[in-house]
């Protein structure tokens, strides 16, 4: 009888099984990144009933009165909105514009992504919709503080949804703004954001939360392009 004699793979057997791996991985990679996104996405929704739940007691305790996207007391900030609600979400505003408290939490969303050269103060990913539902109440041309229960359309009427990462054609402060899909004031390239599936995630005025593709808010309804921004239908 022959000895046992132990033998190393052939370069046919090694290449087959390296081809293999390789096969997998394309397979399993782009699977995991999806599950991510998707991952991603639902906390995105849990962070806007988060800030809906806020919002709404927000309302509750100035006579039905929504917030403004910059308050007049932060200047021409558009976090405004942010430092307001954030007590009612058991957030410490101790340092009032600390960084730490208006960019973090359910304050970022988690597929934000800073662009290069955008100061860190304006991280988070959400927007208010100040050019319909409540800009600066000392500011001209945009709408003023509004009353949530006065909103003739709130299930069609964006309240807060994710900003884009659109090209910025002036300063980096503007990354922190919900621009509506027709632009204006030095809005984003694109004015609206593909950041989930082609689409954002929206709290609506009536406080559900729910996604819509980017065609469908920039097409808009009713040849209105600015159909789900704008607060009269």
């Amino acid at each position: 009888m022959k000895p046992f004699s132990k033998q190393g793979f052939t370069l046919i057997e090694m290449l087959v099984v390296i081809a293999i791996i390789a096969l997998l991985a394309s397979i399993m990679i782009p699977a995991v990144s999806k599950t991510k996104q998707k991952a991603d996405a639902v906390k995105c929704m849990h962070n806007l009933n988060q800030i809906g739940l806020a919002v709404t007691q927000y309302t509750m305790a100035h006579n039905e009165k929504l917030p403004v996207s910059n308050e007049t007391s932060s200047g021409n900030d558009p976090r405004g909105w942010r430092l307001v609600i954030a007590p009612y979400l058991g957030l410490d505003t101790s340092q009032w514009w600390a960084d730490n408290v208006l960019t973090t939490s359910v304050f970022r969303c988690p597929s934000f992504k800073r662009g290069p050269g955008h100061n860190a103060r304006w991280d988070g990913g959400y927007g208010w919709n100040y050019r319909y539902m409540g800009h600066r109440t000392n500011s001209t041309g945009y709408s003023e503080r509004q009353k949530m229960y006065t909103i003739p359309n709130p299930a069609e009427t964006v309240l807060v949804a994710d900003t884009t990462e659109g090209k910025d054609t002036a300063t980096d402060y503007k990354i922190a703004y919900l621009y509506r899909p027709t632009g204006g004031g030095g809005a984003p390239t694109p004015a609206v954001g593909t950041r989930h599936r082609n689409g954002i995630n929206i709290l609506w005025a009536d406080m559900h939360v729910g996604w819509m593709s980017q065609d469908q808010l920039t097409t808009g309804k009713n040849g209105n392009k600015n159909w789900y921004y704008e607060r009269e239908k």
